[in-house]
């Protein structure tokens, strides 16, 4: 049985509201950034600001408006589709999932047998991500609650009971 998890409706609206605010305000201070700057610095400085933030802003509007489920659970593993997807891990591969809180969020953290193999198969945006979360996280595969809306504790139980299943 597959069970999936989604961002609450509520808060993927709230997000979609604080992007097509932010766009407006952050051109306009571009706008008078590029009005009080003279020359080609200014035009340098806009597609420096500009371009990378559009594209991390339409990519976050494209995964809020998706349907498809933020993380799986079925018999075979954990497949997380946000931040970034990551293909099925294996309940086999899985060493430990935990819990940890930084700054009143809660983040679930995956500890894998052999993190590098899986680590491979990822883009080198994705690594960096992963890079950045092993860090702090002293593991690469890092599940933000917001990701699975209200439900931790439901996707604790089955991940541990589909843990120990395939662990007997």
């Amino acid at each position: 049985m597959e069970h999936h998890y989604n961002i609450d409706p509520e808060r993927r609206k709230k997000d979609l509201i604080l992007l097509f605010l932010f766009f407006p305000l952050f051109g306009t201070i571009i706008y008078f950034i590029d009005n009080f700057l003279i020359g080609s610095f200014s035009i340098l400085m806009m597609k420096i600001l500009l371009v990378p933030v559009g594209i991390y802003a339409l990519l976050q509007i494209i995964q809020n408006l998706s349907k498809k489920p933020s993380v799986t659970a079925n018999e075979l593993g954990i497949k997380i589709n946000r931040p970034h997807s990551i293909k099925l891990i294996k309940w086999e591969e899985i060493k430990n999932i935990r819990t940890q809180s930084i700054r009143n969020k809660n983040f679930i953290c995956i500890d894998l047998f052999n993190s590098v193999n899986q680590k491979e198969k990822f883009s080198f945006l994705s690594k960096f991500l992963l890079q950045s979360n092993d860090k702090v996280f002293k593991t690469p595969f890092v599940i933000k609650d917001k990701i699975i809306g209200n439900k931790l504790n439901e996707f604790l139980h089955v991940v541990n009971e589909k843990r120990n299943t395939t662990h007997r």
